[in-house]
């Protein structure tokens, strides 16, 4: 999922008189946060904010789109029409839930950053769909979400800025107030995965549901291996954040790590694919996560149908060889 030229546009408004070593540089402290183990996202500069929404805004954004697009193949005729994103930046996983799901039709939005609250708010004016136009916007921490319903609630990069005890608190309140589903993403490292690893045990015991990336909901065989489970996604780089980056390709890979949690159980799915196909001439080999544990699967020529779909595998999808 590309990243709307209306939001690419707005953010180069913003950041357009900002000079470019100063954005250069602070591209590059964020990117040294990201990769560490206490990204710090604060935004105590307008140059800081203007290389979040460069460099950081399109990753997110990619991230929330993947999640969002495997809720949308899994559960076609679902139609959201409320969603309320907690932490929410400057509004990232809200445009790319507009995309997946244009039944949305109220937004709500919780962001302690004041920077942050002002640049998602400039940049919904720029939106064609009236849902962001006319999103709420609410400046506070995770302790004074809403109390109401909401049918989709995100918590996208936010868990790993919080405390123990502020994680399960704010897990919680948002597992009482979902009213069918609970997002959470995060950055794809070991650390971050243990984040979503303790949330997936404290929904579990409070008697959610997991839909994905999970094709059971017994013990995690990847944290039993000390491995852990996170994802990646391709984006496009705008020549800009090319720029910022120093970079030659058009494009990077976001690793993130993520949980989709339902109030309803649904069927399982067979099995998904928890690292990179290894393709090779003739055959195909599938590291997979299924209900009975970590399985290698080597698919042949031979088996034709199968074979054809093995190939065109990609690293987190589904995978079933009926």
């Amino acid at each position: 999922m590309r990243f709307p030229a209306e939001l690419r546009a707005a953010v180069d408004a913003v950041t357009a008189e900002i000079p470019h070593f100063e954005l250069a540089r602070a591209a590059a402290e964020l990117s040294v946060a990201y990769r560490g183990s206490n990204p710090c996202t604060r935004m105590d500069s307008n140059t800081k904010l203007g290389a979040y929404l460069q460099v950081r805004m399109p990753a997110t954004f990619a991230a929330a789109g993947r999640v969002f697009n495997e809720i949308a193949v899994r559960f076609p005729e679902w139609q959201p029409r409320s969603m309320l994103d907690l932490g929410a930046g400057p509004g990232t996983a809200m445009w790319a839930a507009a995309e997946v799901f244009p039944s949305i039709q109220s937004f709500t939005l919780l962001e302690k950053d004041a920077a942050m609250c002002s640049a998602g708010e400039r940049l919904a004016k720029a939106s064609s769909t009236e849902a962001i136009r006319q999103a709420s916007w609410r400046q506070g921490d995770l302790a004074q979400m809403p109390r109401s319903k909401t049918d989709l609630i995100v918590m996208s990069y936010v868990l790993g800025e919080l405390t123990t005890d502020a994680q399960r608190a704010a897990i919680e309140s948002a597992r009482a107030h979902a009213g069918d589903l609970l997002v959470i993403i995060s950055p794809g490292t070991p650390v971050d995965f243990q984040t979503v690893l303790a949330a997936r045990q404290q929904l579990l015991g409070a008697g959610m549901h997991i839909l994905a990336p999970c094709p059971h909901e017994v013990e995690c065989p990847m944290a039993s291996a000390n491995d852990w489970c996170h994802f990646s996604q391709r984006l496009e780089r705008s020549s800009e954040h090319r720029k910022l980056k120093g970079a030659e390709l058009g494009y990077e890979d976001e690793k993130f790590s993520y949980l989709i949690a339902s109030r309803t159980a649904h069927e399982q799915v067979s099995g998904r694919i928890v690292r990179h196909p290894l393709k090779y001439a003739g055959h195909v080999k599938l590291h997979l996560c299924t209900g009975s544990g970590l399985k290698q699967s080597t698919i042949t020529k031979s088996q034709r149908k199968l074979y054809r779909k093995a190939r065109r595998a990609e690293w987190g999808d589904v995978w079933s060889e009926e």
